[in-house]
């Protein structure tokens, strides 16, 4: 896989989880249902999903599942965090990191890196 090919997948599992949890983090503080928070986080949601499927076409399930339901994990804790002012112990800290370190050690062996 070219170098091209290596950053164009970072950028489209990047935007596919930026997009997710931001999605829902706009659907959580959203104030009511018939908001324009709301609106904005179903349609960033809505479109993540659609990156989702693009992503599904152009790798090996085998390798974009994982991938992406660590990056979620992992950024949607953090996203709590740093907009919803939640807190992490030491042990989540602690599963986040090897969460992390599962998608750094999986991702080569896929022949994305």
């Amino acid at each position: 896989m070219s170098s091209f090919d290596w950053l164009k997948s970072l950028g489209l599992f990047a935007v596919y989880v930026g997009m997710s949890c931001f999605g829902l983090y706009l659907l959580k503080a959203a104030p009511a249902w018939l908001s324009l928070r709301f609106a904005a986080g179903f349609v960033l949601y809505a479109l993540g999903a659609g990156l989702w499927l693009v992503i599904l076409r152009s790798h090996p399930l085998s390798v974009a599942f994982p991938v992406a339901a660590g990056a979620l994990m992992v950024g949607t804790a953090l996203v709590g965090v740093l907009f919803l002012g939640e807190g992490l112990s030491g042990m989540q800290m602690a599963g986040a990191g090897l969460i992390f370190l599962g998608i750094v050690l999986m991702v080569p062996r896929a022949g994305l890196g």
